[in-house]
């Protein structure tokens, strides 16, 4: 600014007048200048004039530092670790398979014939069996000499039979079968049958 105020004295032929430099003009400069209002006096009269110079001669601004790039931090990858292969399992020998021993034909025991009740009243009844009807559709029926112990007596219906018989002193069978329950047999003095087991 100094060198400016300076140059413009000396062009105005006033160097040896004390000159006073203004701010800036607000006004709008010619694009390649720079101007500024010097204040003076000549024979006690005030002059101001405005004087411009080139912009060439002004010192240019120090360049402005490009900023700096940021590093980018470098890509971090966990490091691979490596998988040891597994062993393969160890074979396993196959466990012996047994073979079962074929089996032996054997003869199977001879049936029993299973015991049950048997009627003593022959079929048909003999002439001198006495019969009594029975309310159930039944009959009463008897047969034989009750002195000697001998011959049967009992009775028949839609339930079932129930008989004895005897064949003399010492001698004698009860026994019969339901119709109802599955039951069946007798008991005599040889021994009990029930349902087709003989028991002694």
């Amino acid at each position: 600014m100094r060198k400016i105020v300076v140059i413009a004295a000396a062009a105005l032929g006033f160097a040896s007048v004390p000159l006073a430099a203004g701010a800036l003009s607000s006004s709008d400069p010619p694009g390649d200048s720079v101007c500024v209002r010097v204040h003076t006096s000549v024979a006690g009269n005030p002059v101001d004039r405005d004087v411009c110079a080139p912009t060439s001669e002004l010192p240019a601004p120090p360049p402005v530092a490009a900023p700096q790039s940021v590093v980018s931090p470098p890509s971090l990858s966990p490091p691979s670790v490596p998988v040891p292969p597994l062993p393969a399992p160890p074979s396993l020998p196959a466990p012996p398979v047994p073979i079962p021993p074929l089996p032996v034909a054997t003869q199977a025991p001879a049936a029993q014939v299973a015991c049950q009740f048997t009627s003593a009243r022959p079929d048909p009844p003999p002439a001198g069996e006495v019969t009594v009807p029975l309310p159930d559709g039944g009959v009463f029926y008897e047969a034989g000499d009750p002195t000697t112990l001998t011959g049967y007596a009992g009775g028949t219906g839609p339930h079932g039979t129930l008989e004895g018989s005897g064949n003399g002193p010492g001698t004698g069978t009860l026994g019969g079968h339901s119709n109802d329950a599955p039951l069946d047999g007798y008991v005599s003095t040889n021994g009990l049958c029930v349902n087709g087991t003989s028991i002694p």
